[in-house]
Formats: C-alpha cells, structure tokens, sequence
C-alpha cells in the first residue's frame, strides 16, 4: 500500500456553522470576558455522556462538538449563525449557549490529521 492510499481518519463532517467566544480572562468576581465572536464549522450531536471533568467529577454532557479547530475549557459555543444572536458581546445572554466543559483531541498515526472533540 503506498502513502497516497493510506485510509486517512474517520473525521465526521463539519457541516454545521457555531459561533465560538474564546474566555480572555476572569475578573476579580469570576466573571469571564471574551474575544469577539467567531463563526466556526462543526459537527454538533446532541447527546447525553457521562464524562470525568477536570475537578475528576462525573458529569453528563448535553452536546459533543466536533470542531474544526482547537477549543479551551471554559470558552463558549452557540449553535447558529452570528447573524441570529441576541447578544454579540455577552454569550450568556443568547438562550442555548454553552460552556465547554472537557476538550480532547486524536492525532492519526502519521500525525498530519486532528481531530477535536469538546464536550458540553
């Protein structure tokens, strides 16, 4: 089998649009402020998963996220266009955003393809 027929990852399709808020910092209350908004492709299941968080709590998610680029815990996603928020500044203040509570990724074995995981 030569290199060009390598099976390459099985990436799911990112065939959804979300926006993502990128967490700046915290204030002196633990409040968060972000980055401008960035519309991202994606694959969004909703789905219910238990998972260990970084405190090693158990946790159910609400949704797994398959996007197109690497994501931080604590940074925010909405499922949607931009153009349909309520509130660009604010993510808390658009109904469905959600907190990004685990991230993973998966490097194939010749290491030129990620995939990313975050959980919500």
């Amino acid at each position: 089998m030569s290199y060009s027929d390598k099976p390459l990852m099985d990436i799911p399709p990112r065939n959804q649009i979300a926006v993502w808020w990128k967490v700046k910092g915290k204030d002196l209350y633990g409040q968060s402020s972000y980055e401008s908004p960035v519309e991202i492709n994606c694959r969004w299941d909703d789905v219910m998963e238990e998972f260990i968080d970084t405190g090693g709590n158990r946790q159910m998610s609400k949704a797994k996220v398959f996007p197109d680029r690497e994501i931080s815990v604590g940074d925010v996603l909405w499922l949607g266009r931009q153009a349909l928020l309520d509130d660009l500044s604010v993510p808390e203040n658009n109904y469905g955003y959600s907190e990004v509570r685990m991230t993973k990724f998966i490097h194939n074995f010749d290491q030129d393809q990620v995939l990313y995981i975050v959980v919500l």
